[in-house]
């Protein structure tokens, strides 16, 4: 989890800005990022970090440790050479010892004299002893083996040994162990969590760095089309290793067989959190706003996640919005076309903390949806077309200043008459009629 909250956040940007010269915030920007509340500050942290290309987690942990270092320096009492002065001088005390002792006097030595005894001893000679008589009984001299054959041998079941199965027992009892850590690892691999694909085209990386290794990707509607027009399927969804955060990426588990690579501990890669969630519901709620253009894999290609989520916001925050989704395609352009007219009309300042997104819902109406940097929705305007609501199916085309519309039939066009982007001027198009000639 993160250590940057509402107390250290304005702090800590200051510490980005000394330690990577290429990042500056303005006094005003710094004034408006005090009024954020955490969840939005760990949105804000992660557009930073993905736009500087840093490892969020090593500066949070530089951060703490330096603001503990600082906080151990305010603790610390030094003893200062005036303090030394004031310590009150205790002089050693020597003890004194007499040295005039009355020992003992010595113990005299006795002379002892030693006496040697004399003994008489009569010694007499030594008999031989008689020796016994043994009489020793001889051996017969062995036959030789006779050329017969012996018959064989029977054996009966009353000295019958059975066999050895130490081997059996040991092999029973290894694989009980097996069958034990792999249910063990089961139940473990069951409380795993869930991440939630969100947009389309995620990358999967093998750590959680830009230049990771690419091991494969997500959508959310689980498949996409390559550069050949060819559907590719994906997956939707991803075991998750844990909830906390790695530098604003999640741990998951990107093979075909998930719980074997649990099991091995292998194929793990990281997903930017931005673009996943833990909550099935809120994956539910983009599948059905964006289903009528699941197969406009050109829209999707070029919608950012920005304008998913602030579309997503609005409907959901907007009570005459309420339920409504996307209004479907009215054609659709290969995935390897370039720079076509969008059903969904995107603009964003330079700094991007507003956006704009032009869209036709299922009620037919269009709507300019207003959003800040964190797309939090602050303004949602109805689309007029010569002073009458626009419903015609159509396409946008960003022009910088203005949108130029477009009608799918190509019989209409219009212009937007500056921000907020709700009205349009039309002319209409018409085929010139040939004079008939003359009889």
């Amino acid at each position: 989890m993160s250590n940057i909250n509402q107390n250290n956040f304005i702090e800590f940007l200051k510490f980005l800005e000394r330690k990577h010269p290429q990042i500056r915030f303005s006094s005003d920007k710094l004034d408006a990022l005090k009024r954020i509340d955490n969840q939005q500050i760990s949105q804000y942290l992660s557009l930073v970090y993905e736009k500087f290309s840093l490892d969020g987690s090593s500066e949070e942990r530089t951060f703490t440790a330096l603001k503990s270092e600082e906080e151990l320096r305010k603790n610390t009492e030094y003893i200062t050479p005036d303090v030394i002065e004031e310590i009150p001088r205790i002089e050693p005390v020597v003890p004194v010892y007499n040295l005039e002792r009355n020992y003992p006097e010595p113990t005299p030595k006795v002379e002892v004299e030693r006496v040697t005894p004399t003994y008489n001893v009569e010694q007499k000679p030594l008999e031989p002893a008689s020796k016994p008589s043994v009489e020793v009984e001889r051996t017969p001299k062995p036959t030789p083996p006779s050329n017969t054959t012996p018959p064989p041998r029977t054996v009966s079941t009353d000295n019958y040994v059975a066999p050895n199965h130490t081997t059996r027992n040991v092999f029973f009892i290894a694989l009980l162990g097996v069958l034990a850590y792999v249910g063990y690892e089961f139940y473990e691999y069951q409380k795993l969590g869930t991440v939630y694909a969100l947009s389309n085209e995620l990358i999967i990386r093998d750590s959680s760095k830009k230049d990771g290794k690419f091991l494969g990707s997500a959508d959310l509607f689980g498949k996409n089309m390559d550069k050949n027009n060819v559907e590719v399927p994906t997956t939707s969804e991803l075991k998750l290793y844990s909830n906390d955060l790695q530098g604003g990426y999640y741990k998951v588990i990107v093979s075909d067989t998930p719980f074997f690579s649990f099991l091995f501990n292998n194929d793990e890669g990281y997903v930017y959190s931005k673009y996943f969630t833990t909550d099935k519901k809120k994956q539910d709620l983009y599948k059905a706003i964006f289903e009528p253009i699941k197969e406009d894999y050109y829209e999707l290609k070029h919608l950012e996640f920005a304008y998913r989520t602030m579309i997503v916001n609005a409907i959901e925050n907007t009570p005459s919005m309420k339920g409504l989704v996307l209004k479907e395609s009215c054609d659709i352009q290969p995935v390897t076309a370039k720079k076509m007219p969008l059903r969904i009309g995107q603009e964003q300042n330079k700094d991007r903390t507003v956006f704009h997104a032009l869209v036709q819902l299922s009620d037919g109406n269009y709507y300019s949806i207003i959003a800040n940097g964190f797309y939090n929705v602050s303004q949602v305007n109805q689309i007029y077309l010569n002073g009458e609501p626009m419903t015609n199916p159509g396409k946008f085309v960003n022009k910088g200043k203005y949108f130029e519309w477009e009608s799918c039939d190509k019989t209409m066009t219009a212009r937007s008459n500056g921000q907020p982007f709700d009205a349009f001027t039309s002319e209409v198009v018409t085929e010139e009629v040939p004079e008939e000639a003359g009889l």
